[in-house]
């Protein structure tokens, strides 16, 4: 998890090599995926997903994805990578908002259009 935290790709492939569990999450319910995504690094997102990380789960403190914390964020090549590697738009977190409500509280204009186009397509 703090591989991914800190963008260290080396090291977050050389868990993935060892076997990691990649959906294992902390104290808070934060999985290795939410960590890469909510501090802009698309890289990471990109090989976790390719490997099986699950794009959808929810943190237990406010039941944010990863989806949720790169369009709150405004992280557009996160968000990107998330979108391909199949991310649910429509997941609600605790307070009932989603990573487009978030997109657009936080001024994310570019990332909003994104999650809205992707909304229409499915």
């Amino acid at each position: 998890m703090k591989a991914s935290l800190y963008g260290h790709e080396i090291a977050t492939e050389q868990l993935i090599s060892a076997g990691a569990n990649l959906d294992l999450t902390d104290k808070g319910g934060y999985s290795a995926l939410m960590l890469a995504a909510s501090n802009n690094h698309a890289s990471v997102v990109k090989r976790l997903l390719e490997q099986g990380a699950n794009p959808n789960m929810q943190e237990s403190t406010k039941g944010w994805t990863a989806l949720i914390w790169a369009a709150k964020r405004g992280h557009k090549a996160t968000v990107d990578a998330l979108l391909q590697g199949g991310a649910a738009t429509e997941i609600h977190d605790f307070e009932g908002e989603t990573a487009h409500s978030w997109a657009i509280a936080n001024q994310h204009t570019e990332i909003a259009k994104s999650l809205e186009n992707r909304k229409k397509d499915t």
